[in-house]
């Protein structure tokens, strides 16, 4: 009795589910978020798609794509509590607490690990986390380390304009290279790439995995100029600074997603 072909889609999204596993092993999330993106176009995307691009985004500020990835995977509802983990997460990193404890109330304990519940109720306890006071001395004076924190509570809370101009300085004067690089280029949200196929994608992305497993994935000229800056964060630090230029043209993501005529972003997004 023979086994049953494997369809082209279905080949796909092995690749897919495959090359996922290993960026989020790797913490890649540049990568988690590009892979997804490409995957949401071709359809179908599974509930470790959603979750994994969620949890990447949280890690980049972009709390409000993270919301969209988590809102699609809680209307799924196969892993329910892991989705209302990391939306309690979600809304403390943005500042929220009161929201995160309201989710936190309703989560069954059992079955769950409770060191994570614990570490969150403790956090959705605490204040709203918010830039601090003296963030005009910071951004006058303070350390490359102070100023990358308070790029990344701008970021969380939202606050892209303020987020962007604090990176690109650190930027141009070398500081924390990799991590503002990847902030900036979340910032910007630039994730596809239309130059290349999803067979070079999965190739980039998946590397040595997968070219080794796969044959018959093209290099081309896209995929080899790629190559060359891939792991080089220095290098792809210049081209952001490169293709900045003066870009007074940056918005919020999403300003108006949650909202209705005559309710605010905070009121419309529980």
């Amino acid at each position: 009795m023979g086994s049953t072909p494997v369809s082209e889609s279905d080949s796909v999204e092995q690749r897919l589910g495959q090359t996922l596993r290993c960026l989020v092993e790797d913490g890649n999330h540049r990568g988690v978020v590009r892979l997804v993106e490409r995957w949401a176009q071709l359809g179908g995307l599974t509930q470790a798609a959603l979750i994994g691009q969620a949890k990447s985004f949280m890690a980049l500020g972009l709390m409000d794509r993270a919301w969209v990835r988590l809102q699609e995977a809680r209307e799924q509802g196969t892993e329910p509590t892991e989705v209302q983990l990391l939306t309690a997460e979600m809304f403390i990193q943005r500042g929220w607490p009161a929201r995160a404890r309201r989710i936190l109330e309703r989560i069954s304990v059992v079955g769950i690990d409770r060191a994570r519940l614990d570490r969150l109720r403790q956090a959705a306890a605490c204040a709203p986390v918010q830039p601090p006071e003296n963030t005009a001395e910071i951004e006058r004076a303070g350390g490359a380390d102070d100023i990358l924190e308070l790029a990344e509570r701008y970021l969380a809370a939202g606050s892209f304009m303020r987020a962007e101009g604090l990176l690109e300085r650190l930027l141009r004067e070398g500081h924390g290279v990799e991590r503002v690089a990847d902030l900036l280029w979340g910032i910007r949200g630039e994730y596809l790439s239309i130059k290349q196929s999803t067979d070079e994608l999965l190739g980039e992305l998946g590397r040595d995995e997968w070219l080794s497993e796969w044959d018959g994935i093209e290099h081309t000229e896209t995929l080899h100029a790629i190559e060359d800056t891939v792991h080089d964060p220095e290098a792809a630090a210049r081209e952001l600074l490169a293709d900045s230029g003066d870009r007074t043209d940056i918005r919020p993501a999403f300003p108006n997603l949650f909202r209705r005529e005559g309710e605010s972003y905070e009121d419309a997004i529980c």
